[in-house]
């Protein structure tokens, strides 16, 4: 039978580890910030040729009224903004794709605390974490009854060479896969890959999956926006695919590490499919009702 209109893939819900249910808790708190913030400027916006008619007049003078740190003077008397209401449209109309590159970038922190915790005990050689289809790539992990996949693990590595590019090279990210930068994110990973030894015909078969998994998919879906009248940077897209690929890792590595039987007392939602160990299961599958513009 095929899906019912409206709904999502089942969910169910099962056992992982204190520091699996503490990143899903960021993982929440992130969604709520770039969600929220995204409707005020979408609001501020919206009052553009209303509220805010006069496109010379002083900020201060439109909004000053708003209770707002950047009215408080700096140590030279000034107050922190001082423009036109023109400036800071265009200013808020940018402001999306920051926060979209800041979501990213917090929960790859966050993805990052989870392996201390959960994997740092196991791997105490590592001196960093990245590339992670080395430094993952340890027995307790890749020899488990349910193993981490080399899939997974290469589509959060080209998640930390987006992070790192965002850091790094200011703004400037990939927006085609033929980018060059992808290239070199390839041969990276491939060669830190044989280090641990993971088959070569393997390795490449996977990356060319990561690839288009990570940056094609961001790629397809900025020009699917575009053919629609939206104008939507390509950051959203690789937020998201960050979100679900850095999840999807710690959860594998919940899958590795939890003894049969546990009962942790901290639970998570997860889609039915993408749960390999079906003892770690404690709620039986439900199906919730489609969410507007899901990715």
């Amino acid at each position: 039978m095929g899906r019912r209109e409206g709904t999502v893939d089942p969910r169910v819900t099962v056992v992982v580890s204190q520091a699996m249910a503490k990143l899903r808790g960021i993982q929440g708190v992130l969604n709520g910030f770039w969600q929220t913030s995204e409707l005020a400027y979408g609001y501020f916006l919206s009052q553009a040729n209303a509220a805010f008619a006069n496109k010379e007049q002083r900020t201060f003078e439109v909004l000053g009224h708003i209770k707002s740190e950047v009215w408080y003077p700096n140590n030279q008397g000034r107050i922190k903004r001082d423009d036109t209401i023109a400036t800071t449209l265009e200013q808020v109309r940018q402001n999306t794709a920051h926060t979209y590159r800041a979501t990213l970038l917090s929960f790859a922190s966050a993805f990052e605390a989870y392996l201390d915790e959960r994997v740092g005990p196991l791997n105490v050689d590592a001196r960093s974490w990245g590339p992670y289809v080395r430094s993952l790539s340890i027995p307790p992990l890749t020899t488990s009854r349910v193993p981490i996949r080399l899939r997974t693990i290469l589509c959060v590595d080209l998640c930390r060479e987006l992070r790192n590019r965002i850091v790094h090279e200011s703004f400037a990210v990939p927006t085609a896969v033929s980018d060059s930068s992808v290239s070199e994110w390839r041969q990276r990973l491939q060669s830190a890959a044989s280090k641990p030894g993971w088959p070569s015909d393997s390795v490449q078969a996977e990356l060319r999956y990561a690839v288009q998994h990570v940056i094609g998919q961001a790629v397809n879906h900025m020009q699917d926006a575009t053919r629609q009248g939206k104008q939507l940077p390509i950051e959203l897209f690789y937020m998201l695919f960050n979100f679900t690929n850095l999840d999807s890792l710690a959860f594998e590595i919940e899958e590795a590490l939890l003894p049969e039987g546990t009962q942790t007392g901290y639970h998570i939602s997860r889609k039915e499919a993408a749960v390999r160990r079906r003892d770690l299961i404690v709620a039986h599958p439900t199906q919730r009702p489609a969410q507007p513009n899901s990715c």
